[in-house]
């Protein structure tokens, strides 16, 4: 009867340390993707702000463009 109860308690503490193992397993993964995601945040804002500034960019020479290609047309018509 002691063996039997002696192998019971074993096998529950080997189940709780299998526990263990897997609940610092776990907390180890979730922490991880917790830093993943705080990275892609910072990507995704970084890459935010490169479009605002090409989009800004982009108009301006848009704009210059615009101005230059009306003085060659109005040049062109002239002569």
């Amino acid at each position: 009867m002691i063996d039997q109860r002696d192998m019971i308690i074993k096998r529950h503490e080997d189940k709780i340390e299998e526990l263990k193992e897997d609940f610092i397993l776990e907390k180890s993964i979730k922490e991880s993707e917790i830093n993943i995601n705080r990275d892609l945040k910072q990507r995704l804002e970084q890459c935010e702000i490169h479009i605002e500034t090409l989009m800004r960019i982009n108009e301006h020479y848009a704009s210059v463009v615009a101005k230059l290609r009306l003085k060659i047309k109005n040049f062109l018509s002239e002569t």
